[in-house]
């Protein structure tokens, strides 16, 4: 997946860990991490560490960089829900990234507002927006037709216009097991209930997605299982869809931008602005409150007006040229 990621925006890698093992405990994963990261501080030159979000590797970096009194500087600062348990660990991690980082770059008010309330000095607080946003725009401006596209399986699906698209994604650690079930569950239901609708679910390769993914959805002729998209393919899917199903972070910033509804399968979210804005709904993690959530959506035209209508509280797409210039 991070070769996908790479080749969509033609970055090359200076180190690679080759951190990832199958089925590695999180303590693993940062240990590791930060005794690899630290070598490299060590033999090259570096004035300062720019780690982005709220990952166990993120927080890795911030620490080896803390360690070698070196700058650390936080991309998506601030996000909370106040809730150490969910997400999990991230709330965690990005809790502990903003005690340590020299510049927090906050994606929106509310952000920074939560790093003052948990005792960041305004002096290390900068509000910029979201990179995400960015590279969504960024990535939109480069796909000439929409409709077509590269991926056999997205022409395929692009081919029948009259069939609109729910966008899915799910693959949050704390989802894993019985909610993740009943997620599966109720898309399961909306399919069959609304079989004119065609659900599209880039399947994670987590084997705590990928195999009850296959076993309660595989085989539905109107629920499209696929690979993981690269960002490209990605943008072009959620260009083409009526709404979306998400349980992911980025996709609740960047679904407004496209004036798409999102309807977000968590218990809660670090990105409350969206909800506030109208622009987000958040539906949980039992079968009834999701499907409840789609069949109004559905049902109310009015509802759905609103929502796409909403204003994106995330940024104007310039994040990046503000951190530069902080930095």
């Amino acid at each position: 997946m991070f070769e996908q990621a790479q080749t969509s925006v033609g970055l090359s890698v200076d180190f690679n860990l080759d951190l990832m093992k199958s089925d590695q405990q999180l303590s693993t994963l940062h240990a590791k991490a930060v005794v690899g990261i630290h070598e490299i501080l060590d033999t090259n030159g570096f004035d300062g560490v720019i780690v982005q979000g709220d990952t166990t590797t993120a927080f890795a970096g911030a620490l080896a960089s803390f360690h070698k009194r070196l700058p650390v500087i936080h991309v998506e600062a601030g996000l909370r829900t106040w809730d150490m348990t969910n997400p999990f660990p991230e709330e965690a991690n990005r809790s502990l990234i903003d005690s340590i980082a020299t510049v927090c770059a906050a994606p929106t008010v509310k952000a920074a507002d939560n790093l003052k309330k948990a005792g960041v000095g305004d002096s290390r607080i900068h509000v910029t927006g979201n990179t995400a946003i960015d590279a969504l725009l960024f990535t939109k401006s480069l796909i000439s037709d929409s409709s077509d596209s590269s991926n056999p399986e997205l022409r395929k699906i692009f081919s029948n216009p009259d069939a609109p698209i729910v966008t899915i994604t799910g693959h949050r650690r704390e989802s894993f097991g019985e909610d993740f079930e009943n997620i599966c569950f109720a898309i399961q239901k909306l399919a069959s209930e609304h079989r004119s609708y065609q659900f599209v679910y880039p399947v994670h390769l987590n084997p705590n997605v990928r195999e009850p993914a296959h076993q309660i959805l595989g085989g539905i002729e109107n629920v499209h299982l696929l690979p993981p998209l690269n960002y490209t393919d990605f943008v072009q899917l959620l260009s083409n869809s009526y709404l979306v199903l998400t349980d992911s972070g980025g996709i609740q910033e960047e679904a407004p931008s496209l004036d798409l509804p999102v309807l977000v399968m968590r218990k809660n979210t670090e990105r409350p602005e969206g909800i506030d804005a109208g622009c987000a709904m958040l539906v949980g993690v039992s079968e009834s409150s999701i499907v409840d959530g789609v069949e109004e959506l559905i049902s109310d035209q009015g509802l759905y007006a609103r929502m796409a209508s909403a204003k994106n509280p995330y940024g104007d797409g310039h994040a990046a040229e503000k951190i530069l210039r902080l930095l």
